[in-house]
């Protein structure tokens, strides 16, 4: 890896830790379904992306693969196409999955998108960044924000992004969502809301 694309991939991971995550309610259980689609905030300057279909929501697609985190007692469903990737050396509370098979999300495309699954202590924080909408999920019987919006450093890469954040017992689980576009992300707002409404806990 050449060491400016190095430099830039640091900046995005710093920009993406920094971001984390929006707070959200209630101690979930087993199941989900989703209540709401997107709306776009009045300050909002982006064109909204198209509403989410609830009904595709409720139970992710048959062939589906299901991922399970046995040491932080969590599970959930991914799309087939999806790749599972490695840890990279990061903390094992984070779990990255991507649309495409890529070491970090510079390495996307201008259509993938890339997430990151972080168990942290203690509740959930608020998402950082310019907030575009949200909509509200319910996981395992308990409403969440889910929200999408845009990174814009000062310096470093612009990061569309797409938030949630489920608390469980005393640690918070955050799904946070990467894209290089705009397009990208929004085009993917119901795979992210199929994803985050099958996350359970055993």
């Amino acid at each position: 890896m050449m060491p400016s694309f190095r430099s830039a991939t640091a900046i995005l991971a710093l920009l993406v830790s920094a971001s984390w995550v929006t707070a959200c309610a209630q101690t979930p259980n087993r199941g989900s379904t989703v209540t709401s689609t997107p709306v776009t905030a009045a300050t909002s300057t982006a064109t909204p992306p198209q509403a989410s279909n609830p009904a595709a929501q409720m139970t992710p697609a048959a062939m589906w693969q299901h991922y399970r985190n046995s040491k932080w007692g969590y599970s959930l469903n991914y799309p087939q196409q999806w790749f599972s990737l490695p840890n990279y050396g990061a903390p094992d509370t984070d779990k990255y999955f991507s649309s495409e098979n890529v070491g970090a999300p510079l390495q996307m495309t201008k259509t993938g998108i890339w997430l990151t699954v972080r168990v942290t202590s203690g509740p959930c924080a608020p998402v950082g960044g310019q907030v575009d909408g949200q909509a509200t999920l319910v996981v395992a019987g308990s409403p969440i924000a889910r929200t999408y919006g845009v990174l814009s450093p000062p310096a470093g890469e612009q990061a569309w992004v797409v938030d949630a954040a489920v608390s469980h017992s005393s640690f918070c689980v955050a799904f946070h969502y990467v894209a290089l576009t705009q397009a990208a992300r929004d085009g993917s707002l119901n795979i992210a809301d199929a994803m985050i409404t099958s996350l359970s806990f055993s």
